[in-house]
């Protein structure tokens, strides 16, 4: 144990503590390695040396490739790898499904997003001030069928309206006519 842990004044510990105090090659702060910690960083065969990411991050002789690029040769060699994990080009890439160009989301908060960007304005009045306060409604009040022929970019107003109208969601039972 390094001697200013010795000296640090500590609570009386209800169980004895296994693992390690190692001194900070950056800052020199001494901290507690926990023993799962240690043998995690054993399984991958590295040293723990610093204390925090922001020390690890520090400038300095401590972090030789701080600030430093791969050169152009040694990116070469990266890429002629023959174990490097490559994709296939075109449909047999397993992404090719999720993130292609005409990738249509299934969620209601995807598509309320990507008709906020499209659209940009409330399609019932046209309003268009605060785009971030725009809904989506569902034409056929199913949550889950989240197709775009299904779904209107509404603002607060005009869907709340909707619903009023077809006395549906809150609206249910509410007597027609005014108050």
């Amino acid at each position: 144990m390094p001697k200013q842990a010795e000296d640090m004044k500590f609570a009386p510990q209800m169980r004895p503590r296994n693992g390690q105090w190692i001194e900070c090659e950056t800052c020199g702060r001494v901290f507690y390695v926990r023993p799962s910690r240690i043998k995690q960083a054993q399984m991958h065969g590295v040293h723990i040396r610093f204390c925090s990411a922001k020390c690890y991050d520090k400038t300095g002789d401590k972090n030789p490739m701080w600030g430093k690029k791969h050169t152009a040769e040694a990116r070469q060699k990266f890429v002629a790898n023959p174990n490097r994990p490559r994709f296939q080009a075109g449909p047999d890439n397993p992404n090719v499904a999720r993130y292609a160009f005409g990738f249509k989301g299934t969620t209601a908060q995807w598509w309320q997003e990507h008709l906020r960007h499209t659209i940009g304005q409330c399609q019932a009045c046209g309003y268009n001030t605060e785009p971030h306060i725009l809904q989506v409604h569902h034409i056929d009040r199913n949550r889950r069928n989240n197709t775009s022929e299904n779904l209107l970019l509404l603002c607060p107003n005009c869907h709340q309206l909707e619903h009023y109208r077809a006395k549906d969601g809150g609206y249910q039972g509410h007597p027609n006519g005014t108050d």
